[in-house]
């Protein structure tokens, strides 16, 4: 199949998600307006929000990295959230708003149930594919394989088991008295891919080099402040948790989307040293707050305007110097070249004082581009008087 026609049946995919959102929206519009006493279907919020994002770097993808395996996934994942959006709008209708008038209910809500679960599964697909779109050799493939086993499973579980829709609760679509068994099933194997996954991803950032560590270090990154901004305890409050809980995973699909892309790769260097060094400056300086504020209690109230001039007089002295420091260090540890480059260049700037005559000059001024920048040959050009 040639590139031009791969691309064609992803934007078809794509436009087919489209329709099926404009669908869910006219749905929810008609059931808000004719029975203002139903609530709509519950992950409508995260899919307005998440679905808008997801297509846009779908597009993305598509336009420029048509052939390669994550831009399928992310489409195949885009696609089965709009059927999960669709099916769990047409049974809010068909169970809450009209019982008895439409037909398929329970049969569309646990078809959404099923496109949830093939969603995580399509994103969870693209972590083990990313960023070369193929496993690592060996059993790892088993890994990836295994995917589709687990959403065979969990399918059939969905239909076995009873449903939740709102506060009402639906029979199974199917009577069956080995639900255990396929719970059982399901857990198994859900932890073997889960587990899996996880050794594969690190696997493969130990064994990565070059422009491929570049890019897992962007995945890597998005995930660790996600899983860091998930578990603080703002989550608790619903709005501020619906919105984290669709960004993060848009994050992390960001950052996997410039990695193909291979687009400013090497920024990541930075990026991760500046948070990082932002981040112990703000810890140091909340302590030395914290630290002011309990000797001053002894003496006044923590609200005296003395304690407070004092303790942001402190900061606003600490802050520059803590920051140069602390950004030192980091920069020893995850912006390694950026700060070899600095120490060199400060070297050679320190020698030019002892230097007069212009060949030590020149000399000295291709050994630090040579060392720095490693080009394949130097050449300086001295204009003559």
């Amino acid at each position: 199949m040639t590139l031009r026609r791969i691309r064609l049946w992803l934007l078809t995919v794509l436009a087919v998600g489209l329709g099926m959102d404009l669908v869910t929206v006219g749905l929810t519009v008609h059931v808000r307006t004719t029975h203002p006493g139903v609530n709509t279907y519950e992950y409508l919020g995260e899919a307005a929000i998440g679905g808008i994002f997801l297509y846009a770097l779908a597009l993305l993808l598509v336009l420029r990295r048509s052939e390669h395996p994550v831009t399928w996934a992310l489409v195949a994942s885009g696609f089965f959230g709009s059927v999960q959006t669709l099916l769990g709008s047409y049974s809010v209708e068909a169970l809450l708003a009209v019982p008895g008038q439409l037909p398929l209910g329970r049969l569309a809500l646990a078809g959404s149930g099923i496109a949830q679960t093939w969603f995580v599964l399509g994103f969870m697909l693209m972590v083990n594919l990313f960023p070369t779109g193929r496993p690592l050799p060996g059993w790892w493939k088993w890994v990836v394989w295994s995917l589709l086993l687990v959403a065979m499973v969990a399918a059939f579980g969905t239909s076995i088991s009873p449903m939740e829709l709102g506060d009402r609760e639906v029979p199974p679509l199917i009577e069956s008295g080995i639900k255990p068994i396929g719970d059982a099933a399901n857990i198994v194997l859900t932890a073997f891919f889960l587990t899996g996954t996880i050794a594969h991803v690190v696997t493969r950032f130990v064994r990565s080099r070059g422009i491929e560590r570049q890019q897992l270090k962007w995945f890597v990154f998005a995930l660790v402040v996600g899983i860091v901004l998930l578990v603080l305890p703002w989550t608790e409050n619903d709005v501020v948790g619906t919105v984290l809980w669709t960004l993060v995973p848009i994050s992390v699909l960001s950052s996997m989307s410039v990695a193909i892309l291979r687009y400013r790769l090497y920024e990541i260097d930075r990026i991760v040293s500046r948070t990082v060094s932002y981040a112990l400056v703000l810890m140091l300086l909340g302590l030395v707050v914290l630290g002011l504020v309990s000797v001053f209690a002894i003496f006044l109230p923590s609200d005296d305007p003395l304690v407070v001039a004092v303790s942001t007089l402190a900061v606003a002295a600490l802050f520059n110097p803590l920051r140069r420091r602390v950004q030192g260090m980091v920069d020893r540890r995850f912006n390694r070249s950026r700060y070899d480059v600095e120490r060199v260049i400060a070297g050679f700037a320190g020698t030019l004082r002892e230097r007069v005559d212009p060949e030590g000059v020149v000399d000295g001024w291709v050994g630090v581009v040579s060392e720095t920048m490693q080009p394949a040959a130097v050449g300086v050009w001295v204009r003559e008087r």
